[in-house]
């Protein structure tokens, strides 16, 4: 069975040192990528502990998008994760 909780965020961000920031948010966080200049942050349930986290390991924080995850989007992801099991 599924446990639904559609009300996390996706992040786009940018920083001074995305490698670093990479490094750091793959540490704690499940789903972390890189594509180009911007680090695409899935199912974050709290921004401001994400970006607290990089601003207290010395990175700088140039943009940041939110993107709540609609339920659809959500079911999805779901139903992929569960078919590659």
């Amino acid at each position: 069975t599924f446990t639904l909780n559609y009300k996390l965020s996706n992040f786009i961000i940018n920083t001074n040192d995305n490698i670093k920031a990479l490094e750091l948010l793959a540490s704690r966080y499940k789903d972390v990528r890189i594509d180009g200049d911007l680090i695409y942050a899935y199912d974050i349930a709290n921004k401001e502990e994400l970006l607290k986290y990089l601003f207290d390991n010395d990175i700088l924080i140039s943009y940041v998008k939110d993107n709540k995850v609609g339920l659809e989007e959500y079911y999805v992801e779901l139903m992929r994760e569960d078919n590659n099991e």
